[in-house]
């Protein structure tokens, strides 16, 4: 499945993946300033990628606009990680993929579909590394 991503009329990139398990198209930021971020996770084989097109300021006067495509490929994607196993103990328990402590230490772990396993704090701290990225 495919899309295309359009800024002021102006096509931006195509995202997606013929095996996509998810797509993450979001606009994020604050009074001083709002990016455009694009990725994806997707499945070659047994195998789980995280893809990463592109994150792009956006102006106050910006218009973004989705669309389904009938590509049969996306645009070459800035990176592409390959996402690891999850780390369990023989009893089931789970632990964030980012701290490596355990849901008993950290309390609840958020956790979408195949994609990596993150506590509270270590959303805390991307957050805060976000906001102070400048660009």
């Amino acid at each position: 499945m495919y899309f295309d991503i359009f800024v002021n009329g102006k096509k931006r990139a195509t995202v997606g993946h013929d095996d996509l398990e998810n797509v993450s198209i979001s606009v994020s930021g604050n009074s001083e300033g709002v990016s455009l971020i694009s990725g994806a996770v997707c499945k070659e084989g047994v195998q789980n990628y995280h893809i990463h097109w592109f994150q792009d300021d956006l102006a106050e006067t910006d218009e973004v606009s989705i669309r389904r495509s009938n590509a049969t490929e996306a645009t070459e994607p800035q990176k592409i990680v390959k996402m690891g196993d999850r780390n369990r103990s023989a009893d089931g328990e789970r632990f964030c993929d980012f701290c490596k402590l355990s849901e008993n230490e950290v309390g609840k772990l958020v956790q979408t579909g195949s994609t990596p396993t993150i506590c509270e704090n270590c959303v805390d701290l991307c957050v805060e590394i976000l906001r102070g990225v400048e660009k």
